[in-house]
């Protein structure tokens, strides 16, 4: 009776130490020498179970939110392109969708609360266990799921948390009713987390516990036995002296391979080995002292070791207290693979590229930071690789078509560098980096480039389709002496660039004059948003000229930049820059309005003598617009002038960029009544035989096809070609940059109808070019030589 009553007073005193601990689940005391069930604990003790069931698939979601988030951080602040912009849009939406998922897997509700406590985030269960549409229940002030008498705990504690400075801090979990969406209640409980994560704002995670079951079951049974072993964590109890093991549940003899009998046998340092706690290795003397001084300890990492002699890590919590002048020991242990095998998913997720499978952007910075950190005088480069046509393809072919690019991108990448000293990775849409190590010299950085143009040389079976997308490459080597990865990553940029602007499918190595003209760009860009409100745009005019009559039929609109700076700055200074925004259509609409002022006013002062018609220039974002039609019958409608008076010039090659949308857009046009030329015909991708595909009015001929018409003979057969094919279709021919007289004594013999060029005149400033509209009218032979104003 003696020996029963000490253990039923060792069990009480077991019981109520564990009320203060946050992680205990249940405990069960049961000597070696007895199997009776102790029927008698306190019920609230039981709170805690609900906590270390799901603690695993909680964590794997705090370390999932926390890689995407600081992933967000670190990018943020970068000097990002717009196509790695959006890339990294795509990559934290496809992030959120796993979190989702995670939290989908849990059997209790979750939610995620900012600090205010208004909910973020909700698991699917909440549906299940508390009635509320986890879509819905997001916006709302998560103390509504709580019974009144406990709204004012929950704000309390969620204050309390928010201003402790622990990274992932486990708070106090309560027992409190619950509200469904019904308006019914119910026990459960609470448990709250904190995420407080770099540039983030904190984030705290509510789990919730249905204890209906539990609180019904244990008032109408004590059999703590079978709750106990009941549990998944492994509960074990031990002198804490001796470290003899009094007692251990099914969950521990079952992770252990241990028969409970031979449990009791042992001693805890027979199956522990590697304390740790935090970043620091403890040897067990030294948790002991811990315990005796703190009277508990949580979060200490260990292996245990198996019967067949393996080893697998767990993390552990132990409570001390004291029986009857004995020492006792309680540990709860979780076995921590899975939750190590998610975190190393959860890092290879945050490191690599979820399409390609390269390094992400954040893996291949940390690799060059490292690098650049080491200040070792070995010589490596940077690679920095944009595709040139993916664009194209991506829009025309879709997003999968345009990821099937992407793969096969990689594949040649993986193919032809077949060197641990090369890391490729994707930076976001369709940038690439290659990390160039332990080269001879900076010249072997070009040797890598040219391999992989020829790489990239064959063209990629998409699906149906046969795609070529070439590369331009940026080259930037170690030599410049870098601090950061950033840096080293920027000049790369600004080198493939380089690459780009001299005609792409090439490659360039860095150097500084770039940065300067990069800065130029820079400022350029800058002014340009404030160069329309400050009427620094102005138009120049170039005459198109009649070849048969010498008559001045009409005028092309080309702009320019007068900058209180620079001076008068050529188009295509500022025009891409313009162009790799919206405010290229911003700029069009207000040259295309006061071009067709200008003709009529010319018509309206200078009579028959005045040009017929007005010719402004378009680029396919203006092209493509669903609304050009309605803009351009606006402006028609605001001057009061006759749709034919206007011709809109558009390239070839803007056509050929997606000849479905381009034709569609210029048929859409043409329906307003306007007149649409093909410009620079002859050096873009489409051929004589498809003309007559194209919706136009006007054949503007290359000059090229002028300039070297009299000394090859394959450019004038061409050239007639073109005139008597045009002439076939009922298309008018503008012939550009005719220069000299022999070039207009050509023209005229193959009967070619119109010329434009510095032959007749150079382009002019609208008060310039009325002078020359009164001296042409009234000597249409002559051969002008103007002021230019710009090519």
């Amino acid at each position: 009776m003696r020996n029963r009553s000490s253990l039923k007073q060792l069990a009480l005193s077991f019981g109520l130490a564990i009320l203060g601990s946050v992680s205990v689940a249940y405990v069960f005391l049961l000597g070696a020498a007895s199997r009776e069930r102790i029927e008698w604990m306190p019920e609230a003790f039981f709170g805690w179970q609900g906590s270390s069931v799901i603690l695993l698939l909680l964590a794997g979601i705090c370390v999932t939110i926390g890689w995407v988030w600081r992933l967000h951080g670190q990018l943020r602040g970068r000097e990002l392109s717009l196509a790695a912009e959006r890339e990294l849009v795509e990559q934290q939406r496809r992030s959120a969708v796993q979190i989702q998922g995670l939290m989908s897997a849990s059997p209790d509700p979750l939610i995620t609360v900012n600090q205010l406590g208004i909910i973020q985030m909700a698991s699917t269960s909440v549906e299940l266990v508390l009635g509320w549409d986890p879509q819905q229940l997001v916006g709302h002030d998560a103390i509504t799921l709580f019974a009144d008498s406990n709204q004012s705990e929950f704000s309390k504690s969620l204050k309390q948390l928010a201003h402790t400075e622990e990274d992932n801090t486990l708070g106090a979990s309560r027992e409190c009713a619950v509200r469904r969406f019904d308006g019914s209640e119910f026990p459960a409980t609470v448990s709250l987390w904190k995420m407080e994560l770099a540039d983030c704002e904190p984030q705290f995670i509510v789990m919730i516990r249905d204890n209906t079951e539990r609180v019904e079951a244990l008032a109408k049974s004590g059999r703590y036995y079978e709750a106990l072993n009941a549990s998944a964590d492994s509960i074990s109890l031990m002198d804490q002296d001796t470290l003899e093991v009094l007692y251990v549940n099914d969950a521990a003899c079952k992770a252990l391979g241990y028969q409970r009998e031979e449990m009791f046998s042992q001693t805890v340092l027979d199956r522990i080995s590697e304390l740790k706690i935090g970043d620091r290795i403890y040897a067990p003397q030294e948790v002991t002292q811990m315990l005796a001084e703190q009277g508990g300890v949580d979060g200490i990492e260990l292996f245990r070791h198996r019967k067949d002699g393996s080893k697998f890590p767990v993390e552990a919590n132990i409570r001390s207290f004291v029986s009857e002048g004995r020492r006792i020991l309680v540990t709860t242990a979780r076995d921590l693979t899975e939750k190590r095998k998610l975190t190393a998913e959860l890092e290879l997720l945050a490191y690599t590229d979820s399409l390609t499978g390269l390094a992400n952007r954040s893996s291949i910075l940390k690799t060059i930071q490292a690098k650049l950190d080491a200040d070792s005088p070995e010589c490596f480069a940077l690679l920095f690789v944009d595709f040139d046509r993916f664009k194209i393809v991506n829009d025309s072919l879709g997003h999968d078509a345009g990821d099937d690019l992407l793969k096969q991108i990689a594949v040649r990448i993986r193919t032809s560098l077949r060197n641990t000293d090369i890391t490729p990775a994707r930076l976001g849409g369709d940038e690439f980096v290659i990390l160039l190590e332990n080269l001879a010299t900076p010249d072997d950085a070009t040797i890598v480039a040219e391999r992989l143009q020829e790489a990239f040389t064959p063209s990629y079976d998409i699906g149906p389709h046969e795609v070529v997308s070439t590369a331009s490459i940026g080259i930037v080597t170690s030599q410049y002496r870098y601090s950061t990865a950033s840096g080293m990553l920027r000049d790369a940029d600004l080198a493939m660039y380089e690459a780009k602007s001299a005609g792409k499918a090439c490659y360039r190595v860095f150097d500084h004059t770039m940065r300067e003209r990069a800065e130029l760009r820079m400022k350029l860009e800058e002014h340009l948003h404030r160069a329309i409100d400050n009427n620094e745009l102005r138009i120049a005019y170039q005459p198109i000229v009649c070849l048969s009559t010498g008559e001045l039929t009409g005028a092309e609109a080309l702009l320019r930049w007068q900058h209180p700076e620079y001076g008068l700055i050529a188009p295509d200074k500022f025009i891409p820059i313009a162009e790799e925004s919206d405010l290229i259509i911003q700029i069009e609409s207000w040259v295309l309005d006061h071009a067709c002022q200008q003709l009529m006013s010319w018509q309206k002062h200078l009579g028959e003598a005045a040009p017929r018609c007005i010719h402004v220039n378009l680029s396919r974002k203006q092209l493509i617009l669903p609304e050009l039609p309605e803009r351009v019958s606006r402006t028609l409608q605001k001057h009061q002038m006759a749709p034919e008076s206007l011709h809109l010039e558009v390239t070839e090659s803007m056509i050929m960029e997606d000849i479905e949308v381009g034709i569609t857009s210029l048929k859409a046009l043409r329906k307003s009544g306007v007149q649409i030329d093909m410009d620079d015909f002859g050096t873009g991708h489409s051929s004589l035989s498809c003309l007559h595909e194209f919706p136009i009015d006007v054949l503007k001929v290359d000059r090229a096809f002028v300039a070297n018409a009299r000394h090859v003979q394959d450019y004038a057969a061409l050239l007639e070609a073109v005139l008597v094919l045009a002439d076939n279709l009922g298309l008018n021919v503008v012939a550009e940059g005719i220069e000299t007289k022999e070039q207009l004594a050509l023209l005229q013999g193959l009967d070619c109808g119109y010329g434009q060029g510095y032959l007749f005149a150079k382009p002019l400033f609208p008060e310039q070019f009325e002078e020359l509209i009164r001296t042409y009218s009234q000597h249409p032979e002559a051969n002008f030589a103007c002021v230019a104003v710009g090519d």
